[in-house]
C-alpha cells in the first residue's frame, strides 16, 4: 500500500561538520628560545609559577627579570618587568618600591602606571606563524623600553639620594642591625615585630625626605626602602 515511499538515504557530509580545533602552539618553546635568542644574557627560570621567567646577573647591583604568561586560549601575552636586589622578584608593581620594583612592559611603552587592559595585551591568532610575530612584537618593545628601564633603575640605585641616604645609615649603624633580621621581619607576615633598627632607619628616611623636600609619593616609599635596606644589609653586609 506503501510502496511508494522509500525512505531517503541519508549519506554524511563531513565538509560540513565542526572544523577540528586548531593544532596546539608550542608556546614554552618558542617563547623560550625568542627571549635567549635575542638576549642571551638572559636566562630561562624553570619555575611553578605562572609564565616563563627570566632573569639577568645583577648589573652590577640589581637582577633584571622579565616574565611572560602566554594563554593559547585567550590568544594573547602580557609582559612584565622587574629588577630586584634579590635573586628572585617578589612580584611587587610600583616604580618607587625601594631596592625591588616591577611593571608591565605595556607600561614603559605608554609611559603611565595606570593603562587599559586591552592595551597591556599582546594578542595573536590561534597558529604559529601570528604566535611568532606577536613575540617578535614583545622582543621588540623589550629591546626600546625595557633594557633602558633596567639601565635607569641600576643608575637611580647609585644616584638616588634616599637609597643613598639609608646606606650611608646602614654603614654608619651596620654593628646595630640583627643579622636575623630576615628570620624575625618574616616570622609573622601579617604583624610583623617591631625592630628597633627598621624603626629607626624608617624615622631617619622621612626627615631626610622632608629636608631634600621629595614628593608625596617618594616619601610613601620610605618603609619599603628602609625594609628592602635592612634586608640587604643583614644578608649580605654581614
Amino acid at each position: 500500500m506503501f510502496g511508494w515511499f522509500k525512505k531517503k538515504e541519508v549519506k554524511s557530509d563531513f565538509s560540513k561538520e565542526t572544523p577540528s580545533k586548531p593544532k596546539r602552539i608550542p608556546m614554552k618553546r618558542m617563547t623560550v628560545q625568542a627571549i635567549t635568542d635575542a638576549f642571551p644574557d638572559f636566562v630561562h627560570i624553570p619555575l611553578g609559577r605562572p609564565g616563563y621567567w627570566f632573569r639577568r646577573d645583577a648589573q652590577p647591583f640589581l637582577y633584571s627579570f622579565l616574565v611572560i604568561q602566554a594563554s593559547q586560549k585567550g590568544v594573547c601575552c602580557e609582559v612584565d618587568v622587574a629588577v630586584s636586589w634579590e635573586e628572585m622578584w617578589d612580584k611587587g608593581y610600583g616604580i618607587r618600591e625601594g631596592l625591588s620594583c616591577g611593571t608591565g612592559l605595556a607600561n614603559l611603552r605608554e609611559d603611565s602606571s595606570s593603562i587599559l587592559m586591552e592595551d597591556e595585551l599582546y594578542k595573536f591568532d590561534p597558529n604559529v606563524d601570528s604566535f611568532q610575530k606577536c613575540l617578535q612584537a614583545i622582543v621588540d618593545e623589550i629591546r626600546q623600553f625595557a633594557l633602558p628601564f633596567f639601565s635607569n633603575r641600576e643608575e637611580r640605585l647609585r644616584s638616588d639620594p634616599l637609597t643613598k641616604f639609608g646606606m650611608d645609615w646602614i654603614q654608619a649603624n651596620i654593628d646595630d642591625i640583627p643579622e636575623d633580621f630576615e628570620k624575625h621581619w618574616f616570622s609573622n607576615p601579617g604583624n610583623p615585630p617591631k625592630i628597633e633598627a627598621l624603626e629607626k632607619l624608617k624615622s631617619a628616611i622621612r626627615l631626610e625626605a622632608t629636608r631634600i623636600k621629595a614628593d608625596k609619593e617618594y616619601r610613601q616609599g620610605s618603609t619599603v626602602l628602609a625594609i628592602h635596606l635592612l634586608r640587604f644589609a643583614s644578608t649580605c653586609l654581614k
